[in-house]
């Protein structure tokens, strides 16, 4: 009896993602969080952010499968550490940070410049991008329009070390339950929601050396660009901690956001 008191009582205090933030507007429309949700979090869990994005570019040379262009932007913080700025000795532990996912954008059409306005308005939404992570391929162009805005900008060699190291940082976070997302509504190959899609079947072969979802090249196969881009983008900001958390307070209203002239497909 004592043990189910205290596991209601745990259960009593925690709170659905959706109750504090969702990724979507206007009958499910996806949208990025804002200032507003950003600083609702913190509140909530007495931290200041620093926020990263990550990208996965879609291959054009790609014959098979249906890989995406995905770029993500996360927040990462750390609970207590507002009101207790030296809560942790980082010479002698390891931080528990969390994550939170604030914009998961399908860029269907894989135009660069499309993403480049909406990582604009990002910017200005959260006060500032804190990193940037990509592989080499297909994100060169985002070198000096990040050097022009101050973000510090990461192409990376996707090779295996490279890889290891990123997948079991994020698989640690995962599993210890501090990366926290809503609903992401953004089709899937499958269903209507990408990233629990993909992470239902992300997958590592240690014997050649691989990452990733066992149906990527299948036509109509589930992918894994979700999950690379947010493996990047919690690996371009690997070396961020308390020291490079800020206040961040702009109130500028996303509204609606329809760069260019086309068709955007889902954030």
């Amino acid at each position: 009896v004592e043990t189910v008191a205290k596991i209601q009582s745990i259960e009593s205090k925690l709170k659905k993602v959706e109750t504090v933030y969702t990724l979507d507007v206007d009958f499910g429309r996806a949208a990025p969080a804002d200032i507003r949700d950003l600083n609702g979090l913190g509140e909530l869990l007495d931290t200041d952010w620093c926020i990263l994005v990550g990208m996965d570019m879609h291959d054009p040379m790609a014959v098979r499968g249906k890989a995406r262009t995905i770029l993500t932007v996360i927040a990462k913080g750390l609970p207590g550490s507002k009101s207790t700025p030296h809560l942790v000795n980082i010479a002698t532990a390891a931080p528990k940070y969390v994550y939170f996912l604030l914009c998961l954008y399908d860029n269907q059409d894989h135009t660069i410049n499309i993403m480049k306005e909406l990582l604009d308005q990002l910017n200005d939404e959260y006060e500032g991008i804190d990193s940037m992570c990509a592989e080499r391929y297909g994100s060169w162009d985002f070198a000096s329009w990040a050097e022009e805005r101050d973000i510090p900008f990461e192409p990376i060699f996707p090779n295996y070390d490279r890889q290891r190291a990123c997948f079991k940082e994020l698989y640690i976070v995962m599993n210890e339950g501090r990366f926290k997302t809503p609903t992401v509504p953004v089709l899937g190959s499958k269903t209507e929601d990408i990233l629990r899609e993909e992470m239902s079947v992300f997958d590592h072969d240690p014997d050649v050396r691989w990452f990733g979802s066992p149906e990527k090249t299948e036509k109509y196969g589930i992918q894994d660009d979700s999950i690379y881009s947010i493996g990047w983008g919690l690996y371009g900001g690997r070396d961020l901690g308390i020291d490079d958390f800020r206040i961040r307070r702009s109130m500028l209203s996303f509204g609606a956001h329809s760069p260019g002239h086309v068709t955007l497909g889902a954030y």
